[in-house]
């Protein structure tokens, strides 16, 4: 079912442009929002150095933004089948979004969101905040498995 469906949708470029140019965007808005003041200054230089910045969590980022425009795709492609909008991917968008940040820094959705009390607050969860990212993988998951599902079977 994953694979006809994949097939079924990333067959047309324009799902392909959809899906890089969601992933480039997540990428760019993770290395610019922390810094916007430099933005100005060096902006593609921000977002080469999030490999050395982020560390580890880079991958994370990665992961992130290719499910991300993988979901959006899907989404778009799903709206256009059923014309209906998908609650789900968008939750799963937001929860991961929730989880960006490095170890030095926090949290770079929630600090500014909610407050440096709240995001303050990460480093005493169990696993320090990695559950708002696990969380986060899981539904953006969980939201591509309902979509391919829906793609496979619009009326089912």
């Amino acid at each position: 079912m994953y694979l006809r469906v994949f097939k079924k949708v990333f067959r047309q470029l324009k799902y392909i442009l959809i899906s890089l140019f969601a992933f480039l965007v997540l990428i760019v808005l993770a290395a610019w929002l922390p810094n916007l003041a430099l933005v100005k200054i060096i902006p593609f230089g921000l977002v080469t150095a999030l490999p050395t910045t982020l560390g580890p969590y880079f991958y994370y980022l990665l992961l992130v933004a290719l499910l991300f425009g993988v979901n959006v795709s899907l989404s778009i492609c799903y709206f256009k089948q059923a014309g209906k909008t998908n609650v789900s991917g968008l939750g799963g968008i937001v929860v991961s979004l929730f989880g960006l940040g490095c170890a030095s820094c926090g949290s770079l959705i929630l600090a500014p969101i909610l407050g440096t009390a709240i995001a303050g607050g990460i480093p005493f969860l169990p696993f320090g905040g990695l559950e708002i990212s696990i969380l986060g993988v899981v539904l953006l998951i969980w939201s591509m498995h309902v979509l391919v599902k829906k793609i496979d079977q619009p009326y089912g």
